[in-house]
């Protein structure tokens, strides 16, 4: 069996793009993607009319306060992954732990009074390694705003092989595995391995693995399957039910308290639609929320505004313009330098008021 790790980002709408682009090379007989496996059943209703973003709800009939939610938007490659395999008719099933077992695991450690400990951030890591004080600007500049994709996801397993400390042909490991979360992470991990192996078994030639990047150095060197089952061995599983509900990309915000949530959801959307055109249709689009509120902005001052924003990634040694660039321009040229006027409509189109259905 040929087997291809795709490691994304959740909500990164150039690391979609490059694995659609990936996938229409390989041709995968089969996808497994980070998610639920109480979603499965869900798979069949993706459809025109399920228009994200959405997000699969995995909730406790029995104390539906304990809840958790999947969200996805149309930028996100695990969409896009889902959607090229309804597309091709091709096998798709989510391959993360059970959460149900995933429940029960939280609710024992809490119980036993475990310490959760300090969890790890390997973007902001990877992020001063490069020189960035912001995790975001790092991973849009070097992986969402590229509109040439090839060897993206060989750099990305790179560098999170060197977070992980997982040297190329090692078996993995969380750093620090006596911590509730590296716990957790390890168990969900084990469960991964163990699905990947189960689709060798069904006779599958090609699979394609989506997860998150943290995920690749673990699942791209398999530990002995005793080890992985042992694991997994006297977890509880309690009942869990599922289904499909409309999201925001409000919620997708990390304002919201989202763990995995960016910056600007408006702004990922734009750059999914636009591509290398981004730059001009957002400073396009911002001028048109600004005279909705009227403030006069002509023609002229989006040409001016684009000009500045080229000028801005030149100093700052970018390719090309991005969302820092533009709306450091937006607020120069259109707003006079006034802060405030910019921040409303930052609310309104970098964070958007998309709803999904």
């Amino acid at each position: 069996m040929e087997t291809r790790i795709f490691g994304v980002r959740h909500h990164g709408p150039g690391c979609a793009k490059a694995l659609r682009r990936e996938l229409a090379r390989f041709e995968p007989d089969r996808l497994l993607v980070e998610g639920p496996p109480e979603g499965d059943e869900l798979l069949a209703l993706l459809d025109d009319d399920l228009e994200p973003p959405v997000a699969i709800l995995c909730y406790r009939p029995d104390e539906p306060r304990q809840a958790i939610f999947f969200p996805f938007a149309r930028f996100s490659p695990e969409w896009q992954a889902l959607q090229y395999a309804r597309e091709r008719a091709v096998p798709a099933q989510f391959f993360d732990l059970p959460v149900g077992q995933r429940f029960a695991f939280i609710e024992s450690g809490r119980s036993a009074g475990a310490a959760e400990g300090e969890s790890l951030d390997p973007l902001a890591e990877l992020a001063l390694a490069a020189g960035y004080d912001d995790d975001d600007r790092f991973w849009e500049e070097w992986f969402e705003q590229r509109e040439r994709t090839s060897g993206v996801f060989e750099a990305i397993a790179e560098a999170m092989r060197s977070v992980r400390d997982v040297p190329t042909g090692s078996a993995p490991s969380t750093r620090a595995e006596s911590t509730w979360e590296a716990s957790l992470e390890s168990i969900r991990e084990a469960q991964m391995r163990l699905r990947m192996r189960l689709a060798e078994k069904d006779g599958t030639q090609r699979l394609a693995v989506v997860c998150g990047a943290w995920h690749v150095p673990a699942l791209e060197r398999m530990p002995p399957q005793r080890e992985d089952r042992a694991r997994l061995r006297g977890l509880r599983k309690l009942k869990v039910a599922s289904t499909f509900v409309p999201w925001t990309y409000r919620r997708l915000g990390v304002a919201s308290g989202y763990g995995a949530g960016v910056r600007a959801p408006g702004w990922y959307d734009h750059l999914w639609r636009y591509g290398a055109d981004a730059p001009a249709a957002w400073l396009a689009r911002v001028g048109h929320e600004l005279r909705r509120i009227h403030r006069d902005v002509a023609p002229a001052s989006a040409i001016d505004a684009l000009r500045l924003a080229d000028a801005l990634a030149a100093m700052r040694a970018q390719p090309r313009p991005g969302y820092r660039e533009l709306m450091d321009a937006a607020q120069s040229v259109f707003c006079e330098g006034e802060g405030a006027l910019l921040e409303i409509v930052e609310r309104t189109v970098a964070v958007g008021e998309r709803i999904g259905r």
